[in-house]
Order: structure tokens, then sequence, then C-alpha cells
């Protein structure tokens, strides 16, 4: 049972629950935690969900809804865990819708429930359920251990890159205008030294391409810690090698579902009850993306066209 409005009345108030006390994402956590400490291994959701005060019984629908409840949770203020891309934030570049690690949350309470996130995420696999989480592609290539590059920094902040390339080819005499210290500043806005002491150093002119690529690198290690432990939660479920041969692409859409439907392939699996294929119809919203193979049907609706 979990107590939904509970934690929407909280998130709809502005508040937050930074000690993971009263979103449906933590109290999931919790419940999960003590089924594994009386010793029931926990490999799938093989549990009905129910919302206390509220009527429903679970054929799936219930635990969909809290799964997406929690998603929203996550991509909001109201948990921690993520922050919106810079690109989100300054809706500049590519990628706007997405989010990122929180770089500064480092606490154990915290890396606790990035370890969860990386279950769920497994449990969201091995129970034909997808978690919409709008993460770049610069977390999936790490999931996988795949190196990242700068080029990777324009998926979460391209004011960032293409900044750093225009003071490379400042004029020295242009350069002196810039207060540019050995410092970068992080996806939630925390900065962090370059150097000992960097925020309080000025860059030289001289030193510009090495002060760029140190910002780069600080960057794309940004979450790294929080990573491990969502990887280490993962694993716990499915083994990290299990995906060797997967692209991010791939791993991303059995995790999240797929951010494109194909409409030509629904339009071929669509039965017509009362029209037919050359009836004048146009689809105005269909329920829900959905991972292929794993797929039984679709909920959408369909109104006629004005002629």
């Amino acid at each position: 049972v979990l107590e939904r409005v509970k934690a929407q009345t909280a998130k709809n108030m502005g508040q937050s629950d930074p000690k993971f006390e009263i979103s449906l994402f933590s109290e999931m956590m919790r419940k999960i935690k003590r089924r594994e400490e009386r010793g029931n291994r926990v490999e799938r959701f093989n549990f009905e969900v129910l919302f206390k005060g509220e009527e429903g019984i679970d054929r799936g629908g219930l635990l969909r809804e809290a799964i997406t409840t929690i998603s929203e949770e996550l991509q909001s203020y109201f948990l921690p865990l993520l922050v919106p891309t810079a690109n989100n934030k300054n809706a500049f570049g590519i990628n706007r819708e997405k989010w990122t690690i929180n770089p500064s949350s480092k606490s154990p309470a915290c890396i606790a429930a990035y370890e969860f996130l990386g279950k769920l995420m497994a449990l969201t696999i091995k129970s034909n359920q997808i978690i919409q989480l709008e993460l770049p592609s610069l977390f999936w290539k790490k999931m996988l251990d795949i190196p990242v590059k700068k080029e990777d920094l324009m998926q979460i902040d391209a004011f960032c890159l293409n900044s750093l390339e225009s003071i490379i080819s400042l004029p020295e005499e242009c350069f002196a205008d810039f207060d540019t210290c050995f410092s970068a500043t992080l996806s939630d806005g925390s900065t962090v030294d370059l150097i000992p002491n960097g925020r309080n150093i000025k860059v030289p002119y001289s030193r510009r391409q090495e002060y760029a690529e140190m910002v780069i690198q600080a960057r794309l290690d940004e979450g790294d810690m929080q990573i491990a432990a969502i990887k280490k939660g993962f694993s716990k479920l499915i083994p990290q090698d299990a995906y060797s041969l997967f692209s991010c692409d791939e791993v991303e859409e059995d995790i999240c579902g797929m951010h494109n439907i194909d409409i030509k392939a629904l339009r071929d699996m669509t039965r017509y009850d009362g029209y037919d294929s050359d009836s004048n119809l146009s689809l105005i919203h269909i329920s829900e993306p959905t991972r292929p193979l794993y797929i039984s049907y679709a909920v959408f609706c369909l109104k006629k066209k004005k002629i």
C-alpha cells in the first residue's frame, strides 16, 4: 500500500523530499528494502500495488501509475537525485527536455537512493514495465562503460562548450576583458575548483587551452559516483555484461520505452471496429510509449477528419 495522495500533495505544494521521507519513490524504496530484509528477494514486481484511500484493484494499471508517478518525482525538484541539464534550463542547444545526475547529491542517503534507482530500472525490465526518464546519452554511455568525449558535453551544456571554444579563439588583447578563473560550474550550479583554490586564480592567456580541457573533463566526470551506485543497484538483478552487446539507444529503450512511435507499424497492427483503414481518421492520442516485443496492445483514440 502506497500513500500517493500524501506524496502528490507535498509535491504540488512545492515541498521537497531531501531526506527521502514522503515521496512515492522513497516509500517504495523502504517497502522493497523491508521485503529483502525479511529474506524475500525481490527480482520483479511480483506484488500488488494499492494506493491508500483510493479505490482500485491492481491488474498492472496501478503499478504503471506508481512507476509513472515516481518518474515524475525524479524529474522535478521534489527529489534531489536529478536536475535539468543546462540545455533544459537555458532553452539552448539540443535535448532541451533532458535531466541529468545531480553532482552535489553525495550523502549516504542519496547514494542509497541512487542504488535503488538502479534496482528500479532493472525491476522494470524484468517485469515488462518502463520508467519514463529523460536522461542524456552521456548517462547511458557511462552505464555501459563507454568512454565519453568532448562532443557528449553538447548533449547537456552546449553553451558551455561554445563559450570554451570562443575563449580559445580570443586574441590576447580581448582575453583580458574576461574574468576567467580555474573553476567550473556544474549542472546543479555548484562550483568546483580545477586546481587548488582555483576559483580565486585567474587563467593566464597562455593556459586558456589547458583551462578549457580541464573544464570539459570536470563536466564529463560529473555524476560518476552516483552512476556507480545506480550500476551497483542494477547489477544486483541484471548482470552488467548482459547488456555488453547492446547500444546506448537499445538500453535506454529497454528501460524507458520508445521515444518515437512507428506510425506505419501502428497502422498495420490496428484492428478497426466500425471503420476500416480507408476511413478518414486521424490519430489524436496514444496512451503511453511501449517497448517492442513486450507490447500486446496500445490504447489510442481516433477521430474522423472533417471533409
